[in-house]
């Protein structure tokens, strides 16, 4: 059921213990939403804004293993009247260890940029698109979590154009890129990238 004043989620499906029966059948429980702000150590990221965090999970269940968050990019006011810093810089949340780290990676990194969009394809985090310190950007990077080997998409291929601020998600092995913005220019179309013979 939802809050008749917000409208947020009050309650939640669950499994069988110590809860009540709702008239589908369903069963559900109290379950209050509360933001908390853990302890983490380790050198973090600077204050940014544009960049992406991405959610890479054990890549073996059977392994022990962290879940780890990749941050990528982003950019910051310099303040008095002197620009923004664009960055292409990498961090890595390790989330069971509550602990930052700053991940040395092999190859070329993307240039630095904002407002891309990222993707998990495997254990390799793609990215597309952005805005950089002169221009927006129309090039696709992929980032391996396991080797932390950067590597560089084709160059051609009917790319979309350049933007920053869209959305990309993968669907089976399809990277969809929908939206963003090039200047003055708003985009509603929907580039699809076949990522399977991604070596």
């Amino acid at each position: 059921s939802r809050d008749p004043d917000t409208q947020i989620l009050a309650r939640l499906l669950v499994g069988p213990e110590n809860v009540e029966p709702l008239s589908n059948g369903a069963q559900a429980r109290e379950r209050l939403w509360q933001w908390a702000r853990p302890q983490v150590e380790g050198p973090g990221p600077c204050a940014r804004g544009g960049h992406s965090a991405t959610l890479v999970g054990p890549s073996d269940t059977l392994l022990s293993g962290s879940a780890r968050i990749f941050v990528f990019g982003g950019h910051f006011d310099k303040g008095s009247g002197d620009g923004f810093q664009y960055l292409n810089d990498v961090h890595v949340l390790d989330i069971d260890e509550n602990a930052w780290y700053l991940p040395r990676c092999r190859g070329t990194a993307p240039g630095p940029r904002y407002g891309h969009s990222a993707a998990l394809v495997g254990t390799r985090v793609v990215y597309f698109g952005g805005k950089g310190p002169a221009t927006h950007l129309r090039d696709l990077h992929a980032l391996d979590t396991e080797t932390l080997t950067w590597f560089q998409g084709p160059s051609s291929g009917g790319a979309p154009s350049s933007r920053h601020g869209h959305s990309a998600t993968l669907h089976g092995t399809r990277l969809c890129v929908f939206g963003g913005a090039c200047g003055a220019k708003y985009f509603s179309d929907l580039h699809c990238l076949d990522l399977s013979s991604m070596a």
